[in-house]
C-alpha cells in the first residue's frame, strides 16, 4: 500500500511539474515547448479538427491560404472570430508560424465560416486588447493565462 501511494504521489508531482512547463513555455513563448505542441496539434489535432472545421457550430473554422514558395493552397483549422470588418485570429503560437508568414505574404486568404468562403486581405498584427471584444469570455481567460497579446486582423476583400 505504502508503495501505491508514492507512486500516486510521484505520478501528481510529474503532472504538475509538465503542467508547469507548459504554462511557462507558453507564456514566455520558449521554442521547445511552442513547438512540441505546435508539432502535436499539426499531426494529431488538426486532421481531426478538419473534418468539421468551416461547418457550422464547429469549433475551428478553415484559413485557406496560398505556399509562399510552394503555391500549394493549404488549409489550416483556426479560432477565427467574425469582426464587422473582416475577421480576428489570435496568434497563440506567437507571429512565427508558416501560416500567418503565408497570408503576409500573399497578402490575401481565404475564411471558411460556417460553409461560406469569404475571401480577405490587407493582414495585420494588432494588440489582442484592440479586439478583444470579439472574443468569448473563455477565450478572454485563456488568452491571459498563457500570454497571448496579439491577433491577425484580416479584413473583408468587398471592403476596398
Amino acid at each position: 500500500m505504502q508503495t501505491l501511494i508514492t507512486l500516486v504521489g510521484a505520478l501528481v508531482v510529474a503532472l504538475a511539474a509538465v503542467v508547469g512547463i507548459f504554462l511557462l513555455g507558453m507564456r514566455a513563448r520558449w521554442p521547445p515547448v511552442v513547438d512540441a505542441i505546435r508539432g502535436l496539434n499539426r499531426r494529431f489535432l488538426n486532421p481531426r479538427q478538419m473534418a468539421t472545421a468551416g461547418q457550422r457550430e464547429a469549433f475551428a473554422q478553415i484559413l485557406r491560404h496560398t505556399g509562399r514558395s510552394t503555391g500549394r493552397t493549404y488549409e489550416t483549422p483556426l479560432g477565427i472570430e467574425p469582426a464587422e470588418d473582416g475577421f480576428v485570429i489570435a496568434l497563440v503560437y506567437g507571429n512565427d508560424t508558416a501560416w500567418l508568414r503565408n497570408v503576409f505574404a500573399s497578402g490575401q486568404a481565404e475564411v471558411v465560416r460556417d460553409d461560406v468562403t469569404y475571401p480577405v486581405h490587407r493582414p495585420e498584427t494588432v494588440p489582442v486588447a484592440d479586439v478583444i471584444d470579439y472574443f468569448k469570455p473563455s477565450d478572454r481567460r485563456l488568452f491571459r493565462l498563457f500570454g497571448v497579446d496579439t491577433c491577425l486582423r484580416l479584413y473583408h476583400s468587398k471592403h476596398d
